[in-house]
This record gives C-alpha cells, structure tokens and sequence, in this order.
C-alpha cells in the first residue's frame, strides 16, 4: 500500500512538471520585475504654467507554475499626482481612471509603452526591465480620474474636475468629455495643458498627505460615502490618493 502511494504522488509530481513545461515555464525564465515611473500634470493658469508629479513603483510578479486562471500579482506603490494652484486650489490626478478602473496605475504604464508581450509575460518582465529614458504625453483615453476638494477640510466636497464618459463596445469603448470644469473650480484661463508619463530611477514620492482633508470618523466621511449610489464619481477613498 505504501510503495502504491509513493508510485502514485511520483505520478503526480511529473503530471505536473509536464502541465508547467507544457505552458512553457522554461528554465531561465524572468518571473518578476519592478519598475518606477514619474507622471507629471501641467496646468496653464494666468499666473503660468503650474505641475505637479509622483513617482510610483510598479511590481510584477508572476506564479511559480504556469498554468490557466493562475494570474500575475501586480502591486503599485505610490501616489496621486498634486498641483498645488495656490489660491486657487489643489488639483489630484487620481490612482484610478476616469470610470474607477482601479488597475489604472500599472495599466497606464502598459499602455503608454507597450511591449508587445502583454504587461506580465516574461518577455514584458524584461521589456519593462530594460526600457530606460522613454517618456510619452498621455492621450484623452489614458487620462487618470482629476478631482479637486471645493473645501479641503471637508473631503466630502471632492468634485470631479473632468467628467469623462466610457461608452461602446468593452473591447473597444469609446471615450468623450461630458464636462471640463477647470475654468469653473480654479477661475478663468486655467485649462489642463498636458499629462505625461516617463520611466524613471528616481524613488517612490511621499508627499500628498499635507494636502489631503482627513477621512476620520468626525468628518462624516464614512456615512455619507456609503449613502452614494454605485456609479457616483464622488465614490473616492483614501486608497485613490495612495498605495
């Protein structure tokens, strides 16, 4: 009885070495990776041309055994982007997209450089390894959710600067702009000039949380953020600000 178990689990063991090298886990294989890059926001106002950036960190990290429904696990630490406009307010560029993607901080980075591997094969793990001094301007689609506090001792007065509508087909949603309040929330002349992203070397920023109102238990915030129906825009944590 005991030999027929050894025989058995000897079975199972090599059953799955040949799924794993069947799905192509070959030796020498890249299973991780960790990359930085710098988003920068820039704001045209009448006193000038106002940014902003954060640098986060993308990590990357791929099972031991490759097999189907077995996903990577990717991390992001970071923040969200801040332009400070002075008295005129505090934009936030968001950790999340437009319509609340909450992958958008490494699905940004795969999709303004893409590898053309996909973002967590081995071949994207040494893409995003190696690719250095590469910057590009992010286009309308890849915009990240902008928010600003009409009170920023009141984080229940978060306001969604641009309104940005997804519609179409899942596969290939279309977006458009359903409003832009720059003008309306920082004053006249101030309009969102552009957003860029690079990859960088530069470490991990830490310094949004002097400019954040506090979600403590006095401010109502829990309460009120649990009275909004699913799809409201102002459905925004602490975790948007950062990771």
């Amino acid at each position: 009885m005991r030999k027929r178990a050894i025989f058995i689990g000897v079975l199972l063991v090599l059953g799955f070495a040949g799924v794993a090298f069947a799905m192509g886990d070959k030796p020498g294989e890249v299973t991780s990776g960790s990359w930085r890059y710098k988003m920068t926001v820039a704001v045209e106002t009448p006193e000038g041309i106002k940014t902003g950036s954060a640098v986060r960190e993308v990590h990357v990290q791929r099972p031991p055994i490759n097999m189907p429904h077995v996903t990577s696990d990717v991390k992001v630490k970071g923040e969200a982007v801040v332009v400070d406009l002075g008295k005129r307010g505090v934009l936030f560029a968001l950790l999340r997209g437009p319509k609340g993607d909450e992958d958008y901080p490494y699905l940004v980075l795969f999709d303004a450089f893409p590898s053309g591997h996909g973002g967590t094969t081995p071949k994207a793990i040494e893409y995003y390894s190696t690719l250095k001094n590469a910057k590009a301007t992010l286009t309308f689609d890849q915009y990240p959710m902008l928010v600003t506090f009409r009170d920023l001792n009141d984080p229940k007065t978060v306001t969604a600067v641009l309104e940005i509508e997804k519609s179409g087909k899942p596969i290939a949603p279309e977006f458009r702009l359903r409003a832009d309040r720059f003008a309306e929330l920082f004053g006249t002349g101030v309009t969102l000039k552009e957003i860029t992203i690079e990859m960088t070397e530069e470490p991990v920023t830490r310094r949004i949380k002097t400019h954040l109102p506090s979600f403590g238990e006095k401010t109502g915030f829990e309460q009120w953020f649990k009275s909004l129906p699913y799809d409201d825009p102002r459905r925004i944590g602490p975790y948007d600000f950062i990771k």
